[in-house]
């Protein structure tokens, strides 16, 4: 490295815009004072685990650290839980001061006021939190929680669910809600719903679509893709309505907002739920489903074919065992489950309507008019 020198006889080096002096002495130990420098500037910064921190100086190191690698949803339930416990601990308590008695006051007051899930998702963050805090030497172990604070049993879940159930019904949709559905909807709603029946597609997959996503093969309209949450493959064989209802093929997204946006962030903004959420509360429905039930609704539909490879690859599951590796299901295949659920769902919806159904899709026209044009060949080419 060169270094300069003043008329003094001061050695100096100008690093990151600032200037820097070594002494007076020889070039050689001027060198080893720059080298030295250099290696003191560089050192990696240690931790060393204690602890003797506070439990709020643990919260809001782990929310500053986390909050760019996790949803906004995740965020929100992580900063909920944590809100509880520091206000029931006190923000300044010693994590080696924390006991088992504090954690199970926590969890009998979420078994108070909360059901089994959220139980299960605050203590769940609670104990992220800590073991974050263990891995990156924040604090030098876990607390101790005692042997309560854990989720709830498998069988409060199920008691759970069979209460959900019995008071909301099936999270699907009856063939009667089905039928109004369809015959109240315009585009581009009712080609949501046909994408979700046909082939198991939630708002996310539906907002992630793209048209390099639809393609021809065998002589099949089918959509190709890989969901954008799981990476697992999603391919199945388009019905002649969906085809009518998507229309002419294009490039980028298939729906997108009048910006060109994703209807679907992630980020708390689905317009695909929204606009469904919208027609829920003018038909009068009142149970407590949301779009993600038309996947429900599809998947009670096609689990009783026999197919279990070609179901999975339809609706977008992972295929399992050993058949990932060496069972690829042909577009033939697909389309046997394809019609499977056509006739499950909108043969036994919509019956003598659907040629009136189907005529108005092919006629571009909105879903609830009059339209009775034919309907277009299940072999057909747009």
């Amino acid at each position: 490295m060169r270094l300069g020198r003043r008329a003094d006889g001061m050695w100096q080096k100008r690093i990151d815009k600032q200037l820097h002096y070594f002494g007076k002495g020889t070039q050689a130990d001027a060198l080893r004072l720059l080298a030295a420098f250099i290696s003191e500037r560089n050192r990696a910064e240690k931790y060393e685990a204690s602890d003797d921190v506070t439990v709020a100086w643990v919260a809001n190191h782990f929310r500053a650290a986390r909050k760019d690698n996790i949803g906004p949803k995740t965020l929100k339930d992580y900063d909920r839980a944590i809100k509880d416990f520091v206000a029931l601990v006190g923000r300044d308590t010693l994590v080696s001061n924390l006991t088992a008695d504090d954690f199970d006051k926590l969890r009998l007051q979420w078994s108070a006021k909360f059901g089994v899930y959220r139980q299960r998702n605050n203590i769940g963050a609670i104990r992220t939190m800590f073991r974050w805090g263990v891995d990156n030497l924040i604090v030098r172990a876990m607390p101790r929680f005692g042997a309560s604070f854990r989720g709830p049993k498998k069988s409060e879940f199920h008691s759970s669910r069979r209460r959900r159930t019995d008071k909301r019904g099936e999270r699907k949709f009856s063939t009667a809600e089905m039928s109004k559905f369809l015959h109240r909807l315009d585009r581009p709603a009712v080609t949501h719903v046909l994408l979700a029946l046909n082939g198991g597609m939630y708002s996310a997959d539906i907002s992630d679509l793209q048209w390099e996503e639809v393609k021809r093969r065998d002589g099949q309209w089918i959509i190709d893709r890989r969901r954008g949450k799981t990476g697992v493959d999603h391919r199945f064989v388009l019905w002649p309505e969906t085809v009518a209802a998507l229309g002419k093929t294009g490039t980028g997204r298939v729906f997108k907002t009048s910006r060109g946006g994703a209807l679907n962030t992630r980020h708390g903004t689905d317009m695909v739920h929204l606009n469904f959420a919208r027609v829920l509360i003018d038909l009068g429905v009142k149970r407590r489903l949301g779009f993600g039930s038309f996947k429900h609704t599809h998947i009670s539909a096609v689990n009783a074919h026999p197919d279990n490879v070609a179901v999975r690859l339809t609706r977008g599951h992972e295929i399992r065992d050993i058949d990932q590796h060496y069972d690829f299901p042909s577009i033939e295949r697909l389309k046997k489950v394809s019609d499977f659920a056509r006739e499950q769902l909108l043969l036994k919806t919509l019956g003598a309507r659907l040629r009136t159904f189907a005529g108005a899709l092919s006629a571009h026209a909105p879903v609830r008019s009059r339209s009775a044009a034919p309907v277009p060949p299940a072999g057909s080419q747009r």
